[in-house]
């Protein structure tokens, strides 16, 4: 079985563009914050947070930041999965000698895109698609999806265009 990538055009309405950027802005403190935990507890303990671990530390991060509950708890622990793979192929590039660049972190408009891996949205209509926390946007679908949907991410793009991609 291939793994496809549909992508759609939204349309979300002006209130919805200032949910979804404060929703991108929200994420970027998260993945920034998460990314100094994890440095700080190497540099403190000698040892690596775990994805799990990274998971943990979220409700402590909601209790700091009232804000994080605005966004649906997949699109957080995909942040977490983000910031792991980036360690796991930092080190992979170093054990294999090519160049690598340890995981930074994101300065504004360098965060542009969220993911939802399992829930979190649903197709309401062929026009509309309800996503968790964000409300119904509307959806250009120029073609029919084959096979199961797994995630969904919306990406906005340096136009400020925003699109769902399905895979």
């Amino acid at each position: 079985m291939t793994k496809r990538t549909y992508k759609f055009r939204l349309y979300p309405s002006k209130q919805q563009i200032t949910i979804l950027n404060e929703t991108l802005e929200i994420c970027r403190n998260v993945y920034n914050e998460q990314l100094k935990n994890k440095i700080v507890w190497y540099e403190d303990e000698g040892q690596s947070l775990s994805y799990p671990d990274l998971n943990s530390m979220l409700l402590d991060l909601r209790v700091l930041n009232p804000d994080i509950k605005k966004v649906h708890s997949q699109v957080l622990q995909d942040i977490n999965n983000r910031i792991t793979k980036a360690f796991d192929n930092f080190f992979r590039r170093i054990t294999q000698g090519e160049k690598a660049g340890f995981p930074g972190f994101k300065g504004k408009h360098r965060y542009d895109s969220i993911t939802y891996p399992q829930t979190g949205y649903k197709f309401v209509s062929q026009k509309r698609l309800k996503v968790s926390k964000i409300g119904e946007l509307s959806i250009k679908l120029h073609r029919a999806i084959k096979g199961t949907m797994k995630t969904m991410n919306i990406q906005k793009t340096a136009s400020s265009r925003w699109f769902a991609c399905f895979s």
